[in-house]
């Protein structure tokens, strides 16, 4: 994260101001400007100065207006701070308003004014290479191309100022501190755990479900589903009269997958284009294939989250569930204990207010369809063109239900990876609306063990690795918290059950 000075006169760039604010804060930097003080151009001229001084780049747009001179002074404090920057060195991006934009003669100055501005803009041009805009939204791009540029040519870029937090955690002594870090996050997590379990009794949750809570109940992770549809479709493709082998089988599986990149978004569309009306039908085949009939979704963390989802008398609960799982396990556990629920899986289904609604954003796929007469089939977002249709139309279904759980409600994740795109779309979309991160998501830590492993013949000392993994710990809740979510730290997937069992009790 570097320190960005935005300099320039307020009123007439107020706009222009804030798109480039948020621009900067979702690239990940720290906006320093008039904001942080009042709405207005009489401000503290020290301490701006000063925080020119320490920024690590400064910024200036310039229109048509000179701007307030402090008492004292001859030039604007917008000329004041750009000569600040440049008597101390700093990387300046400057911008000048185009004489062609539409710009309103309300802002423009005059007399005296409108001779130091048209000096000022002309000494800029002269000195500098300057970039010209004609609205805030042709700013705003142009400062993420500049800023961009910036970055990459910097010599604090991320690989370097991770190497030097790594190298002063080593010189301080990292190992020793080791101990502290772990109290330290475990107390963060206890705090987060608390303020969940006041929304759970006095707000009501929503839990966001992924494929870690299906897979510790016996179905099959993606790569393990694509590579059963994979086969599926090989003996398909196949004459019969060859009698393919499993071995001959997983060879052409292999040579199809390098072909593809190992991307399992593409070899889901390679299998869709080849089963065509089979695929939903051989996603469910192999979706319940290995799973126990009698005991569905038998799992300590399964048995967690049916006991979140009972309905409370003292206080709201879980309110939904957004479940990224096609299978039914949660409303086959749901309904042995005679719990109300609803599958959700287009928007032409009405949920009464005594059932729990949970949303199945990517497709419903239940065992049995007798079980779920009247619920609309649904679209199966499983492959390449399916994830194109959920980016390209904000107004899809799916979409506008988690915008609003973000916006309306605080959100649990569990047994997500928050790698997929279009969700990390939907949360930085809702991060702006909020200034301070109110969702959470479980991750599990990375651990000593897990980066030693299969390395023991390397040389390595144990605090360089103890400080990179801090390191990294540190930076993940940082890119996290952009996205509008507290991380709540385990070291063992065993240990989700209790945390979500002190948040209910």
């Amino acid at each position: 994260m570097s320190r960005v000075f935005l300099s320039s006169t307020y009123k007439d760039l107020k706009e222009c101001r804030e798109k480039v604010r948020i621009l900067l804060r979702k690239m990940g930097h720290e906006d320093i400007g008039m904001e942080h003080f009042v709405a207005e151009d009489k401000r503290p001229v020290d301490k701006f100065l000063e925080d020119v001084a320490s920024c690590d780049l400064y910024i200036g747009i310039f229109a048509w207006r000179y701007g307030y001179i402090p008492d004292g002074y001859d030039e604007s404090l917008t000329e004041l701070e750009y000569r600040k920057a440049v008597e101390k060195g700093k990387s300046c991006l400057l911008f000048l308003l185009h004489e062609d934009a539409p710009w309103s003669p309300r802002f423009v100055a005059r007399g005296e004014e409108a001779s130091k501005i048209e000096a000022l803009r002309n000494e800029l041009s002269t000195r500098h290479v300057v970039s010209f805009f004609k609205s805030a939204e042709d700013l705003a791009i142009k400062v993420g191309t500049a800023v961009y540029n910036w970055e990459s040519q910097s010599q604090s870029t991320l690989s370097d100022i991770f190497i030097s937090k790594v190298d002063k955690g080593i010189k301080e002594g990292a190992s020793r501190e080791h101990d502290s870090e772990i109290i330290g996050w475990k107390k963060t997590s206890e705090k987060y755990i608390n303020e969940l379990k006041k929304s759970y009794y006095n707000n009501g949750l929503v839990l966001f479900l992924g494929a870690g809570v299906s897979y510790s109940a016996g179905m099959p992770d993606w790569n393990t589903l694509i590579s059963k549809l994979m086969a599926d479709m090989i003996g398909e493709e196949l004459p019969k009269e060859l009698d393919a082998s499993e071995d001959e089988m997983q060879i052409i599986a292999n040579e199809l997958q390098k072909i593809h990149g190992f991307s399992p978004l593409l070899e889901a569309r390679y299998i869709r284009a080849s089963l065509m009306d089979k695929f939903d039908k051989k996603i469910s085949e192999n979706l319940y294939r290995e799973v126990n009939k009698t005991r569905i979704g038998a799992s300590e963390l399964f048995d967690s989250i049916v006991k979140m989802c009972m309905p409370k008398r003292t206080g709201p609960g879980i309110r939904a569930v957004v479940n990224y799982n096609f299978d039914d396990l949660l409303e086959t556990c749901l309904r042995e204990l005679s719990i109300k629920c609803c599958p959700v899986c287009t928007n032409s289904y009405f949920v009464s207010p005594d059932q729990l609604a949970i949303y199945h954003v990517h497709g419903f796929l239940p065992r049995n369809d007798e079980d779920y007469q009247g619920t609309p089939k649904s679209l199966v977002v499983f492959s390449e063109e399916g994830y194109h249709n959920l980016m390209m139309d904000p107004y899809y279904w799916s979409n506008i239900i988690q915008l609003n759980c973000f916006l309306e409600n605080t959100c649990l994740m569990i047994g997500l990876s928050v790698t997929d795109p279009n969700l990390r779309r939907l949360l930085d979309v809702a991060a702006k609306n909020n200034n301070v991160p109110k969702h959470y998501v479980l991750l599990k830590r990375l651990l000593l063990t897990e980066v030693l492993e299969g390395n023991e013949k390397k040389k390595f000392k144990k605090n360089v690795i103890e400080a990179f993994i801090s390191t990294h710990h540190r930076i993940q809740e940082e890119s996290f918290q952009q996205l509008g979510l507290n991380v709540i730290w385990y070291e063992s997937y065993s240990e989700i059950p209790s945390i979500l069992d002190k948040i209910r009790e």
